[in-house]
């Protein structure tokens, strides 16, 4: 496409594309990250109605997570930012937001709603 194309303000233009890429990010992982419907139904439905002590327990551990999904998702907004920097350097404003928001709500996530991470010491 045409370079006036790329910066135009369109629905088919490419800035407003990048745009929504960075928004969607700003709110789709922390929301439902926050959110947590299924460890909320586990807890506040299925758990108290488990017939016994061992299966309430069970609905009641936090919800598993990944701290290589994390990584890999922050390294991927990075890679976006540089990659249309020229084009879009509001980009680096928006990345700075969206990892704040990132920050506190896995920082709340870690706290309060996934798993403890697995005990690490020196021995193998």
């Amino acid at each position: 496409t045409p370079f006036a194309d790329t910066i135009a303000n369109g629905t088919d233009a490419l800035l407003p594309a990048v745009y929504a890429i960075f928004f969607t990010e700003l709110l789709r992982s922390p929301v439902t990250n926050v959110a947590n419907i299924p460890g909320n139904v586990y807890r506040h439905y299925l758990g108290p109605r488990a017939p016994d002590q061992r299966r309430m327990n069970l609905y009641f551990n936090g919800t598993p997570y990944e701290i290589s999904e994390r990584y890999t998702n922050m390294t991927n907004m990075i890679f976006l930012t540089f990659w249309y920097s020229a084009i879009f350097p509001a980009g680096f404003f928006l990345v700075t937001a969206v990892f704040a928001v990132h920050y506190y709500s896995d920082k709340f996530c870690l706290l309060r709603i996934w798993t403890p991470g697995p005990m690490v010491g020196n021995k193998i």
